[in-house]
């Protein structure tokens, strides 16, 4: 006995429809995954010479590594900077040499005064956090010299020393400058 449905036979899916459906999802899949990759691109991130020779270590390029750092957006900068904390950056250097070292800043003048390091593949630049007025206020100066090899490598930001109480600063930037260079500090 044949049972009629009442539908239509040209309304019935073809056998290999299934197959077809799951082979364009994987497609799409595939195509959303490769687009997203793109955007997590290392080389985005790398810190290049500007025209002057000059490299701007900004807190957009940085990455944030500890427990408590945060970057802050409103003020493009990196804030809550604990002794367990550091920023990292990628950095290719054109040519070998002594460049100057800027440092851009905020801090209140109770935190001021903790020991940092920049640390790079083969030198350290050693200095203390000084004062800027509050933590609204930001400060740009020269924070000492350090000879840079050519190549690509990393740079770090960080607390000298253990702390328990309170934070390092808010950092914007590090600039470092070609020595036989006169460009203006961060502005």
């Amino acid at each position: 006995m044949k049972v009629e449905t009442g539908l239509n036979n040209s309304l019935k899916k073809p056998k290999n429809s299934c197959c077809f459906s799951v082979l364009l999802t994987a497609f799409f899949l595939l195509i959303s995954f490769q687009a997203m990759s793109v955007n997590f691109d290392q080389n985005d991130l790398l810190v290049r010479p500007e025209s002057d020779g000059s490299l701007r270590l900004s807190a957009e390029k940085g990455r944030a590594i500890g427990p408590d750092i945060k970057y802050m957006p409103e003020w493009k900068a990196f804030g809550w900077f604990t002794a367990k904390d550091r920023v990292e950056w990628d950095v290719l250097i054109k040519e070998s040499g002594e460049y100057d070292v800027f440092l851009e800043w905020s801090v209140s003048n109770k935190e001021a005064g903790k020991p940092f390091v920049l640390v790079t593949r083969d030198k350290q630049l050693k200095n203390k956090v000084g004062k800027t007025g509050s933590w609204e206020t930001f400060k740009s100066a020269k924070i000492g010299s350090i000879r840079l090899s050519k190549g690509k490598q990393m740079m770090t930001f960080k607390s000298d020393s253990a702390f328990s109480e309170g934070a390092l600063l808010d950092l914007r930037e590090v600039k470092l400058v070609p020595s036989a260079t006169k460009a203006l500090p961060i502005k």
